[in-house]
């Protein structure tokens, strides 16, 4: 394997593809119960469960096998644009931010 000095320029046109092509391979290492959504550079996990441990322990499972993929692929995660967020139509005794971003979108608990 050769290291890569240099990459595609931010903001071009042909950046979005070589990270998607890198990328792509995530979705087939983490666990069944975690839904991947990847979008030009972003990068989301979803997980549904009806029980709320369950939820979060697929949650935590899901996210470290990421960050394992990560590792071993090189990438790193910007910690600071991670969020987590658990939607639910019941009233949650969980620390929840006030609202995340998905893809430019303010989503948040008002519904």
């Amino acid at each position: 394997m050769l290291p890569l000095t240099n990459g595609v320029p931010q903001g071009s046109i042909l950046g979005p593809l070589p990270f998607l092509l890198y990328i792509n391979d995530l979705s087939h290492n983490i666990p069944d119960q975690c839904f991947c959504l990847l979008y030009a550079d972003d990068t989301t996990l979803l997980v549904k469960d009806q029980d709320m441990h369950t939820l979060i322990s697929n949650s935590e499972c899901c996210f470290n096998s990421a960050v394992k993929w990560c590792n071993t692929s090189d990438l790193r995660i910007n910690v600071s644009k991670t969020e987590k967020m658990i939607l639910s139509l019941r009233r949650l005794d969980h620390d929840n931010p006030e609202y995340v971003r998905f893809l430019g979108v303010r989503l948040d608990l008002k519904f």
